[in-house]
């Protein structure tokens, strides 16, 4: 049978495994930094949820794959996007939830955002920036 990239298409978007540049998770962080960098303010807020919708869906604070989250290791690959310095991305989904470390490259900072899926779009519900190791598990 011959390989069939719909196919695969497919079975990854069933799956969750999309690559980095269809991931809508990264895609919302990464617009988000865009347009703060860019000081487009009214852009800024669109990213995020109120904090009454967010309050109805408590993020899974007690489940062992959020609370195992961790920013990515310093030997992975930093990424370039477009209008936001090259940084690693970690990535962890629970439920409608995602918790993600956004590491810069160039300041070694990591930031944590959380996102709420609402409906078909993934909202920031949290944003900690510049957050300590210590922190970490």
């Amino acid at each position: 049978m011959p390989f069939r990239s719909d196919i695969a298409a497919l079975l990854a978007l069933f799956l969750g495994v999309l690559p980095a540049a269809e991931n809508p998770i990264r895609t919302r962080v990464l617009a988000f930094y865009s347009d703060d960098r860019a000081h487009r303010w009214p852009d800024v807020l669109e990213h995020f949820t109120v904090g009454k919708v967010a309050a109805r869906w408590p993020a899974p604070l007690s489940d062992p794959t959020w609370i195992a989250a961790t920013p990515s290791p310093d030997d992975e690959v930093c990424e370039p996007a477009n209008g936001v310095p090259p940084s690693r991305m970690s990535i962890t989904s629970v439920g409608r939830w995602a918790r993600v470390f956004v590491t810069w490259c160039d300041r070694r900072a990591t930031d944590e955002v959380w996102l709420l899926r609402i409906g078909a779009a993934w909202k920031i519900a949290r944003l900690v920036r510049d957050v300590r190791p210590a922190t970490f598990p």
